[in-house]
């Protein structure tokens, strides 16, 4: 392995693969030891004397990369899906897992791919108006879509809103 940065790589007795040394912390009570290339001329060090005693840095928070835009929320219901295959549309009836003022995670025995349009209708639970809405596929893991919302009429968006009150997000 070519030597990286300064030409230092240090070798753990416990692992094969070489790590740079900026990188790697021993908790190990024996200390690593590095080595040096210089041609065909190989010196050890031990790892105390190239590194000066230092305090110990707290670890930085960790980003959570999962957080959503909009809380989700618990729903069941029925979900219809239209959508292009083909020369045609294919109608497929699905279950609604979980909605949000963004777009609704359904249950579908199908394939669809991730950027794929359809046309969802569905009944919200305490609405008399049948929805029907574009939205484009954005997730999907086994039987579960995730879908995002293309157009919500205001209409549509106050309905969500006040259908949510009372409920309790689910993440």
């Amino acid at each position: 392995m070519p030597p990286r940065g300064n030409g230092t790589i240090t070798f753990d007795t416990f692992h094969p693969q070489p790590l740079p040394l900026e990188y790697r912390e021993s908790a190990r009570r024996k200390p690593m030891r590095v080595f040096k290339l210089r041609s065909n001329v190989v010196e050890k060090q031990s790892l105390a004397s190239l590194m000066p005693a230092s305090t110990s840095k707290p670890a930085k928070k960790q980003i959570d990369r999962r957080r959503r835009r909009h809380p989700r929320y618990r729903a069941d219901f029925r979900v219809t899906v239209n959508h292009l295959l083909g020369n045609g549309y294919q109608k497929l009836e699905g279950h609604c897992r979980d909605l949000s003022e963004a777009g609704i995670g359904v249950l579908l025995a199908a394939e669809l791919n991730a950027g794929e349009v359809a046309g969802l209708g569905f009944l919200l639970p305490g609405s008399a108006a049948a929805w029907e809405v574009r939205a484009v596929v954005r997730y999907r893991r086994g039987y579960h879509y995730g879908f995002e919302f293309l157009s919500l009429t205001v209409e549509q968006q106050k309905a969500l809103e006040s259908y949510f009150k009372g409920l309790e997000p689910i993440d």
